[in-house]
């Protein structure tokens, strides 16, 4: 069996959740990172030249071991998807750093308690309703709609969006049928219908896939500041 065929047989069988979530942000990753260093950088100031000379140059053997690399990175970094999604929730007291979580733990917290404040006020009903106007009335609707979506209860914020929306979501059952939602989902997941199963692994998708690019994103440009620094704009 030839090697590429492996490697696109496996990549292929790993599935398509795999593929999207994985192998799509590392080959972003790593096209960008390539092009940066292919560019000159950080001996010289960044040219597109080089970078399509390197392309051409290129054999089959060459996109081969490339393509294995990738696939590797995909797969090591399979297994933190769960913690960078924490991170990006906002659970930041790690044993590593501790006082550094801790700070900006309370920084964030401190202002999603503001903001949570601001649109807990902006919904209140003034003394004379007659007095509302469409745009005071649109306000308001907007404003309940964030506090209740974006938010949780107060003892539960966290210091990042991503991390009150979701704990937001897991307040609704909470607060309509007293229930915990996090206790009961395992219970219900495996009742739900075919249909509601797959909007929820679509949402979950693209949840997913948007942290792993925040991931990405952040490497690319933390890698350029330190690699293109003392060049211009």
């Amino acid at each position: 069996m030839k090697l590429s065929s492996l490697v696109e047989s496996g990549a292929k069988d790993l599935g398509i959740r795999f593929n999207l979530l994985n192998v799509f942000p590392s080959v972003l990753l790593f096209v960008f990172l390539l092009t940066l260093f292919w560019s000159g950088a950080p001996s010289n100031a960044p040219e597109l030249r080089p970078v399509f000379e390197k392309v051409e140059g290129l054999g089959a053997k060459d996109g081969i071991v490339l393509a294995l690399i990738i696939l590797g990175f995909a797969l090591v970094m399979q297994p933190l998807q769960l913690s960078l999604i924490k991170f990006l929730e906002g659970y930041w007291q790690t044993p590593l750093v501790p006082m550094v979580g801790h700070i900006l733990s309370f920084l964030g917290t401190a202002w999603h308690t503001y903001r949570r404040q601001k649109l807990k006020e902006a919904r209140q009903k003034p003394p004379a309703l007659k007095d509302i106007t469409p745009e005071e009335k649109n306000r308001k609707a907007v404003a309940d709609w964030e506090l209740q979506r974006r938010y949780p209860l107060p003892d539960r914020i966290l210091p990042t969006a991503l991390g009150n929306a979701l704990r937001a979501a897991e307040d609704i059952p909470q607060k309509r049928y007293g229930l915990d939602g996090v206790v009961i989902w395992s219970r219900l997941y495996p009742l739900l219908p075919e249909k509601m199963v797959a909007i929820l692994s679509d949402h979950r998708n693209q949840l997913d896939v948007a942290a792993r690019l925040c991931s990405v994103f952040f490497i690319a440009a933390l890698v350029s500041a330190i690699v293109l620094f003392k060049y211009q704009w």
